[in-house]
């Protein structure tokens, strides 16, 4: 723990012993050549420690030194005052370890090298950022649907795609909508069951993908892949079964993929990237925590997504 946290940590204690003023334990060096450069009360700091700390805060050996010393003097000291007893003491410290797990987390996915590109897709698919970064060629439509239970569907539905073949594909997208609608609300339907009538107002992916902001939603992939194989806007679908029943669709428009350079896309991206490299590093430190029945908890951070584990006590 650094100074400043140990000294906040300090002045949070309460009652008679937390106040009681303990000797402060000296540091004691220990023999040169040795692999022990410091002793503080029970602690022992060794010089792969201080050759770690060196690096890792860039610090030279002898400011890595005094740096482990002062830490450890203060935490021999927060022990002796019953600090670390502490609820609220306890709960800083835990939001420490929390952020440097993180910290460490977030630098071991990056260490691993470059993002490729397999893993700037997974990261598109999987987030609402595709719609800004990967974004794939969609189309709007309509369509009419001869719902599941409808005397002979498959005979109505083969009349439907005639019938609506007589509308011609002229206009704008308003209007081609606006007559095939029409045309299809016209359609004798049997007493009892209705012709289900509707513009898809969203743009959609061949995989079903709605291209809209707000929360995910999808279209059927077999509805989808249907509206992609009609050739031209203003052409009209083979009879298409989905779990809703048979559809005939009406292509109204087409808009082209929008991908965005790799650079903007590893900016917005990062950090669905690191969370899906860290993810794994997280469960097996999880698992050993378990497997160890250690009573810690270990929290993450909002920026990870991931959740927050609390170990039965």
């Amino acid at each position: 723990m650094g100074p400043a946290l140990a000294v906040s940590l300090l002045s949070c204690g309460r009652g008679p012993e937390s106040t009681a003023q303990a000797p402060a334990p000296a540091a004691t060096k220990a023999a040169l050549g040795g692999e022990n450069v410091a002793a503080v009360g029970t602690q022992t700091l060794s010089k792969s420690l201080a050759r770690e700390v060196a690096l890792a805060r860039k610090l030279l050996p002898r400011e890595a030194v005094e740096t482990l010393v002062s830490e450890a003097l203060l935490a021999e000291l927060a022990v002796r005052k019953k600090a670390l007893e502490d609820p609220e003491v306890q709960r800083k410290i835990r939001a420490v370890l929390a952020r440097h797990l993180v910290a460490r987390l977030r630098a071991e996915a990056v260490a691993e090298g470059p993002w490729t590109d397999a893993e700037l897709d997974a990261a598109a698919r999987t987030t609402g950022f595709w719609l800004d970064v990967d974004r794939p060629e969609t189309r709007v439509a309509a369509h009419a649907l001869v719902r599941k239970g409808a005397p002979d569907q498959a005979g109505l539905a083969k009349k439907l795609r005639a019938f609506l073949l007589e509308v011609p594909a002229i206009g704008t997208a308003d209007e081609q909508a606006k007559a095939f609608l029409a045309k299809a609300q016209s359609f004798p339907m049997p007493e009892g069951h209705a012709l289900v009538v509707e513009r898809l107002e969203d743009p959609f992916t061949a995989d079903g993908r709605v291209a809209a902001k707000g929360p995910p939603r999808g279209l059927e992939v077999t509805f989808a892949k249907g509206a992609f194989d009609i050739a031209t806007v203003g052409g009209t679908s083979e009879i298409i079964e989905t779990s809703f029943g048979m559809h005939v669709i009406r292509l109204l428009g087409v808009f082209p993929a929008k991908v965005a350079p790799r650079d903007q896309r590893v900016t917005v991206l990062e950090p669905e990237l690191v969370r899906k490299r860290a993810a794994p590093r997280y469960q097996a430190k999880l698992q050993a925590l378990f497997e160890a029945a250690a009573p810690k908890e270990l929290a993450t951070g909002d920026d990870l997504l991931l959740p927050r584990v609390t170990e039965p006590r």
